[in-house]
Formats: structure tokens, C-alpha cells, sequence
């Protein structure tokens, strides 16, 4: 008898509702349908997002929903009369595998209305951006959620523009599709109506299940000082990882993760800091042969391992007076400091540099050498009478190299400095530039910037809202905008209690009245499934 066994590939995750621009109310039912034969084994949790993905809270309250169970695939869930980050039109609902996460998949964007005060102010302040680094296979996509937020913390909608920096390419909703390409890549968001309102993260983009990335050989670090170990690896194939350390290229190893392995769920995942001690076990941990390796803690026959050496050195710091002087960091960073820069009464102070890593995401549209490589200059804040001359490295093409600025390491923005100059005859690979202060510097790779427009102003274009006098009426607002019936159009007084409603009136221009109000400044919101825009007035007496 012939035997022929058929075997399909399993099928993607798929969620049919809520659907995109689907709109709720607090005590509404959501239902979540999603493809019945999606292959989860483990059961699947469901989410829910206020804030496109950002942040997430258990639909499922904690259960774990099996495919025998009856609300397979048909999920119902009551939305609560009071919700945080509600009203929201930036909701999503992600269906994951409880084993997998990255087994996930997401509903269209919809709408939970409801009302909890006065709208928030609608001016971008930061952007949020999760997750700051992730992994994915060659061919395969992954997803980037990124919320906006103003001077107050809350959460507005905005217009967003992505961009990546090789590797694929990534949609206006933060879906990354790997073209094939691998080495690591910055994925970059910000603000449509204003471009420095940005952020950027970082994809990795390999097909070993596990690949060290930093450090990567060359680096010189200093005892004392922390050093970030850093790893691409698909955790559902590890599972929690070691870590070691070789002074001498791979022999002897000695370990790092002495407190345990570090599991997926760890926030040390990826990211590992280490304080590079003295010695180990009794042998110095000064060479210039180092390495550091990653293990598998249930298989560690597949590790990973630095793909070239590092040194780690004793501290540098090195007094220098008025009359100036040079510090180095091995062959790989400098500075230059002229006679008559140092001020007399800071020049007993001693002056380092150190390198190390960042997890401060540079602005969208910039990549950091190996994607986070920085140097910093100590001590934090140094003056010079001055200018003195500092020279980094750099890596690939000159033509599109920038220089990246934070005041300190625990600033949280970067300013682009763009007078540097290159002396490819007496110090290639490395790029040169001035200062005054001492700061934390990054060498970085400028790549096409997400579609950005320039700020508009105060409302949104189309949108007019103005004070005018109307016969019988002592204050009324005149609204220039098309309504239909998806439109609601509030008034609020500064204080937040509700001054008038209107719904959609099928016109392009309406007069409202505000005859219960004298005078005062007030704000005009209207509000609809797509959008959300809104505008001050002033009514006077």
C-alpha cells in the first residue's frame, strides 16, 4: 500500500474584528474574531491597546483561552465605564500565543469614545517608541508601536511618519517587512506636523537564532567602568541565556550571570550591564585579547561569540594644565587641549574618556555606530576657556556622517552638530571636531528621514474658529469646517467643565451660540472617527 502525508504549513494569525474604524462606547461589547485554525497550541491571550500599541492591558483577565474552549476565535469583552487613556481613537486589540509571543496578531484601528473632561492639548511633546530593539528573521515582519504624548503626559493622536534605515521597509502603521537583507537597522518615528518630535529603535535583522552583537571587537573599555553585552536571539529557540567573559580570546571563560540565567521576560533581555571588575577568580581582567560569550543555559553547545577582540585597560585619566596637553583612549578616541584652554582653577582636576554603550535612541533619521557606540568625556560639564579638539571613530561613508551631542548620560535628547572635519592622511577612520564642554559624543550615519511637513498652525487647515456677533446672541463662535454626522464639535471652558455640544449638521459653516457665558478663552474640539482637531477662542464682553 502506497502512504502519501500531506504536511501544510501552519496558517497565519489573522483578526477579523474589531474591525479598522469601528467605534465604541464605555458598556459597549467588543467582539474579537480571529482565524479559528490558527496554530497556538498553548492557547492565546487577548490585549488591548488605548494607545496604538504602546501600552497593553488583559482583555482575557489573565486566562489563557484554549482552542476547546468556547470562546475560541469568538471573544467577548465589555468595555468598562471607566478606562484609562479613554476617549481614544488610536485603540488596537492584539491576539498573541501564550507560548509566543511574537506569534501575534493585530485588529484594525479603532475608535472608545466617552467623555472624561476636556480633550487634551493636541501639541506634540515626546513620542514614545516600543520595542527599543527587536529581532526578526530574514524575510519575516515585525511591529513598532509609537504613541504621542503633550506637555501633560496624556496621550494625543498624531500624524506619524516612519522610516528605516536598510534592511526592508516599514509601513505608516510601524509593521517592518525584512527584505532578506541581515545586519541590524534604525527604525526611525516622528511627528508629521513637527519632525523634531522623534525617536528611533533598533531591528535586528539575522537568521541564526542567536548572534552577539557588542561588544564586537575593537572597543576599548576601562575597569570600573559598566559595559553594555549585547545579543540578537529568538527566545522562543534559547530560551534564558549566560553570559561569560575570556581575557585571553576564549580561554579560559568566567561567568558573568553568576546571580542566574537571564530569561525573555527579563528587563536585562538583549542588554546586559556589566561592571567590568579588577579581576576574576584571581586573573586580571586587563587585555587586549578579550571576548564575551552568550550561551544558551539549556543548550550552551550553541553559543554565541564575540566575532573579534576588545580590550579593557586601566582607567584613563590624566591631569592637564593651562599651559594644554593630550588624553588618549588607546588608538581610538583623543582629545587635544590648546595652551591656554584649561581654566586655572579647574586644571587639578583629572580628565577621562570612556567608552560605552547607549540605550538613549538617537533622532529619526540618524544610526549610531554599531548602533549605540558613545563616548564620554569626564568630567561632565568641563569648561574650557577655548575650543579643544576632540576625534572619534566612524565607520562606512564620510558623506553622511554626523556628529550626535547629550549634555550628559543621563540627557534624554541629542543635538546634531554639524562643524567636523576628517584627516584621512594622518587619522583615518576617525572624525574631528570642536567644543567647549565636555558632553557625551556619538559618531552616527544620517539615512532618509520619515515624510515630515512643516508645523501648521494653531488648529488644522480647513478648521477656523472665530468670535462674532450675532443678533439676540451676546457671544457665538463661527465654525468654518465641513461637518457631517460622524463630527462632534464641543466647546470647553479652560477649566474643563463643558460649555456646549454639537453634533454634525451636514454644513460647511455654522454659528454657535455661547449665550450662558460672557467672556473668556475657550476651547473648540471637533472630534470624528479619522481625526481630531481643535482651536482657542477668545469671546469678550
Amino acid at each position: 500500500a502506497l502512504c502519501i502525508c500531506l504536511a501544510f504549513p501552519a496558517r497565519a494569525l489573522d483578526v477579523y474584528t474589531p474591525a479598522e474604524g469601528d467605534s465604541y462606547e464605555p458598556g459597549d461589547i467588543i467582539n474579537v474574531t480571529w482565524d479559528a485554525s490558527a496554530d497556538m497550541p498553548a492557547g492565546a491571550v487577548v490585549q488591548l491597546s488605548v494607545d496604538a500599541g504602546l501600552n497593553w492591558i488583559l482583555m482575557s483577565q489573565g486566562e489563557i483561552i484554549q482552542p476547546a474552549d468556547p470562546g475560541w476565535a469568538d471573544f467577548n469583552w465589555t468595555i468598562p465605564d471607566t478606562l484609562t487613556g479613554v476617549p481614544s481613537q488610536q485603540c488596537l486589540v492584539r491576539v498573541a500565543d501564550y507560548f509566543d509571543f511574537a506569534n501575534s496578531a493585530y485588529s484594525g484601528t479603532f475608535t472608545i469614545g466617552g467623555t472624561q473632561g476636556p480633550p487634551p492639548d493636541p501639541t506634540p511633546v515626546t513620542i514614545r517608541l516600543r520595542p527599543m530593539r527587536q529581532f526578526c528573521e530574514p524575510g519575516d515582519t515585525v511591529r513598532f508601536a509609537a504613541a504621542v504624548h503633550n506637555a501633560d503626559g496624556q496621550y494625543i493622536a498624531a500624524e506619524l511618519g516612519w522610516s528605516v534605515s536598510g534592511g526592508g521597509a516599514i509601513g505608516d502603521k510601524g509593521l517592518f517587512t525584512s527584505d532578506g537583507t541581515e545586519g541590524s537597522f534604525s527604525i526611525g518615528v516622528a511627528c508629521i506636523s513637527d519632525p523634531t518630535i522623534s525617536s528611533s529603535a533598533t531591528v535586528d535583522v539575522y537568521g541564526a537564532e542567536l548572534l552577539l552583537l557588542s561588544p564586537a571587537g575593537g572597543e576599548v573599555y576601562q575597569v570600573g567602568q559598566t559595559m553594555a553585552i549585547e545579543w540578537a536571539a529568538d527566545p522562543a529557540a534559547t530560551g534564558p541565556v549566560i553570559l561569560e567573559f575570556s581575557p585571553d580570546d576564549g580561554l579560559p571563560w568566567y561567568s558573568i550571570t553568576v546571580s542566574g540565567a537571564v530569561s525573555y521576560t527579563s528587563p536585562l533581555w538583549g542588554a546586559y550591564p556589566w561592571e567590568i571588575p579588577a579581576e576574576m577568580q584571581g586573573n586580571p581582567t586587563v587585555s587586549a585579547s578579550c571576548k564575551v560569550q552568550v550561551l544558551p543555559y539549556n543548550n550552551p553547545a550553541t553559543n554565541a561569540v564575540s566575532p573579534g577582540v576588545f580590550s579593557v585597560i586601566e582607567p584613563v585619566a590624566e591631569t592637564v594644565g593651562t599651559e594644554g596637553g593630550t588624553v588618549t583612549l588607546a588608538d581610538v578616541a583623543s582629545l587635544d587641549v590648546p595652551a591656554g584652554a584649561r581654566k586655572p582653577e579647574d586644571e587639578a582636576e583629572e580628565i577621562g574618556i570612556v567608552q560605552t554603550r547607549t540605550s538613549v535612541a538617537p533622532p529619526a533619521g540618524f544610526q549610531l555606530e554599531k548602533t549605540g557606540d558613545v563616548f564620554v568625556f569626564l568630567p561632565h560639564g568641563t569648561e574650557f576657556n577655548d575650543p579643544v579638539t576632540i576625534s572619534i571613530p566612524y565607520s562606512g561613508s564620510k558623506d553622511d556622517v554626523k556628529i550626535l551631542r547629550r549634555s550628559d548620560e543621563d540627557a534624554s535628547v541629542w543635538e546634531v552638530i554639524e562643524d567636523f572635519w576628517f584627516d584621512d592622511a594622518n587619522a583615518p577612520g576617525r572624525v574631528f571636531f570642536e567644543t567647549t564642554t565636555f558632553s557625551v559624543y556619538a559618531a552616527s550615519h544620517e539615512y532618509e528621514k520619515p515624510q515630515t511637513a512643516s508645523r501648521p498652525a494653531r488648529g488644522s487647515p480647513g478648521f477656523h474658529a472665530r468670535e462674532v456677533r450675532v443678533r439676540h446672541i451676546r457671544n457665538a463662535i463661527q465654525i468654518s469646517f465641513p461637518l457631517d454626522e460622524s463630527h462632534r464639535v464641543v466647546v470647553y471652558r479652560l477649566d474643563g467643565s463643558e460649555l456646549v455640544r454639537l453634533n454634525g449638521q451636514g454644513r460647511a459653516d455654522y454659528i454657535l451660540p455661547c449665550a450662558h457665558w460672557s467672556a473668556g478663552c475657550c476651547l473648540v474640539s471637533i472630534r470624528s472617527v479619522s481625526q481630531e482637531v481643535s482651536t482657542r477662542v477668545m469671546l469678550v464682553r
